[in-house]
């Protein structure tokens, strides 16, 4: 929008007071403008206002224009106003104020944003039940059967347990701590002298 606007405001400077050419370079503007929004819905005009210094070709309402039915209806977030710095040649001051629609804009990236947002709460979701998962089969099943060896050694120190009938626990840390307490209920029950 900026590089248009500058371009129509040396367009602007270039026409003088030739209302022909700054006719149609407003004109080619506005379609560019149309193009570029992809603007078919005529109720919301991506360009709703357009204001060009001097005041010239007064009988030419195509030039200077305002959508006053789209702006009193629009938020100050969804315009965007681009204004062109004044250039004073020969005692007239050459400027452009045109006024954009961005609603469109707005509701793409607000429709974008709830796309991510619950694309993000789905991986949430997903990678949480997964790293639940993982500590269950990792962490604490492993400390559980550990827990459950302990504790019946704790009940019975001399009896024979068949430690082998038992779930194996997890990866090697933790089947290595397994087996030190088997290890360790051997040693206490050749101790005890059984």
């Amino acid at each position: 929008e900026t590089e248009a606007t500058e371009f129509l405001h040396a367009v602007n400077i270039q026409a003088g007071y030739d209302c022909n050419y700054l006719e149609r370079s407003v004109d080619k503007f506005k379609s560019f403008m149309a193009q570029l929004s992809g603007d078919t819905n005529s109720n919301e005009p991506f360009l709703v206002a357009l204001d060009l210094s001097p005041t010239r070709c007064e009988t030419r309402t195509e030039i200077n224009f305002s959508n006053v039915d789209v702006l009193s209806h629009m938020r100050d977030e969804a315009l965007k106003i681009i204004a062109t710095d004044p250039i004073n040649i020969g005692g007239e001051e050459f400027s452009i104020i045109a006024t954009f629609n961005l609603t469109q804009y707005t509701k793409d990236q607000s429709q974008a944003s709830i796309h991510l947002l619950v694309f993000v709460l789905f991986m949430l979701v997903l990678l949480s039940t997964q790293f639940t998962g993982d500590a269950q089969r990792l962490v604490l099943a492993p400390i559980e059967n550990m827990m459950a060896i302990v504790s019946m050694v704790a009940e019975d120190p001399l009896e024979d347990f068949d430690f082998k009938s038992l779930p194996k626990s997890g990866d090697y840390e933790t089947h290595v701590v397994q087996i030190a307490i088997e290890k360790i209920t051997a040693i206490l029950r050749v101790g005890f002298g059984v």
